[in-house]
């Protein structure tokens, strides 16, 4: 009898499982870029502080875009160049 059953805990031990999280890049197409420019130039002329969070939650997402691929809304573009395309907010910045 090992040391769990001794104390009473559970006799049936859960299986550990190691999962492997493959991390991917974040690349931006020139276009988007110069939207992230646009967006963050619009935003500046109100509240520069604002401009910056705006950069701290897109990195954000692309942490976790980076991290979880399949996130987000699937989208269907006519172009076969954007199949599996999925879009999620830029939190904090939803509208």
């Amino acid at each position: 009898m090992d040391h769990l059953q001794k104390e009473g805990a559970c006799e049936h031990r859960k299986e550990e499982k190691i999962v492997f999280m493959k991390t991917l890049n974040v690349i931006f197409r020139r276009e988007a870029q110069e939207d992230i420019a646009t967006i963050s130039r619009y935003i500046a002329k109100d509240s520069p502080e604002a401009a910056r969070n705006f950069f701290v939650a897109l990195d954000d997402s692309c942490e976790l875009l980076a991290h979880t691929p399949d996130i987000g809304s699937a989208r269907i573009f006519q172009s076969p160049r954007l199949h599996g395309m999925r879009i999620i907010p830029i939190r904090k910045f939803e509208k």
